[in-house]
């Protein structure tokens, strides 16, 4: 079912139009879980995860750098919210079996005050399951849509981080990062929702680069046809910046 943070989100959009220039299919199945062995990794979200496979992405950049090949598994659904994975029961079970290492939790922009109070609610519930088990837990802090109140979204997924001291992944803000280097840099998907290419390998690098301490300035560019090499450098510096500002482990 449709969470009230999906509705609340729609009721945010504007009607500014993105520059479209790479089109997800948010209908797509998310992915399977990808198998490894070295840290053990769970992924709890919707599709602005599972579009152009940010999991994956985030291992390629792992493995890439040289570390054991993780195990990831991700828990994806198209428009869930925490609370729609909490009540379907399936991260509980992966809690208990799976032995995960870290456990990164993503919602909707959150740009609301409702929608940011039911973030940090469903952060703190699934925080509270994994430390039981010894997971650390990561809040993943997707980007607002095109018109939405961006710094809300910021401010709210930041609040749930710390409310629950969880880590904290700022990609919404290595996204700002990335516009102030460039303001033409094409993040969003044509959806102005969803990311594009570029969005999806920042997200990324700002994950790979706190969950597994890897230098974003090393980091290999996964589109070579789509990004180009200046676009690759400034998309470095933006994980970076955002990384040593915001992020926390």
């Amino acid at each position: 079912m449709r969470s009230p943070w999906y509705m609340l989100a729609l009721l945010s959009l504007a009607c500014t139009s993105p520059v479209i220039v790479d089109v997800p299919n948010p209908t797509i199945p998310p992915p399977p879980p990808v198998v490894g062995g070295g840290m053990r990794v769970l992924f709890v979200g919707n599709s602005l995860t599972y579009t152009y496979n940010v999991p994956q992405l985030v291992r390629q950049l792992a493995v890439a750098a040289g570390k054991p090949t993780p195990i990831i598994t991700s828990r994806t659904a198209g428009d869930y919210a925490l609370e729609d994975h909490w009540n379907e029961g399936q991260v509980q079970r992966d809690l208990r079996d799976g032995q995960y290492n870290v456990m990164i939790l993503q919602q909707g922009p959150s740009t609301l005050t409702a929608s940011g109070e039911h973030l940090t609610q469903w952060v703190r519930t699934f925080a509270t399951a994994a430390a039981a088990v010894n997971t650390r837990v990561g809040v993943y802090a997707i980007s607002a849509p095109v018109g939405a109140n961006y710094e809300a979204g910021v401010e709210h997924y930041r609040t749930a981080a710390d409310v629950s001291s969880t880590a904290f992944y700022p990609t919404s803000q290595a996204w700002l990062e990335a516009w102030s280097l460039d303001e033409a840099m094409p993040l969003y998907g044509g959806d102005g929702f969803h990311p594009s290419r570029h969005g999806a390998t920042l997200n990324a690098m700002v994950i790979a680069a706190l969950v597994f301490d890897i230098d974003p300035s090393t980091m290999p560019n996964l589109f070579p046809t789509i990004i180009t090499e200046l676009q690759l450098v400034q998309l470095r510096q933006a994980a970076d910046q955002a990384v040593r500002a915001y992020g926390r482990r």
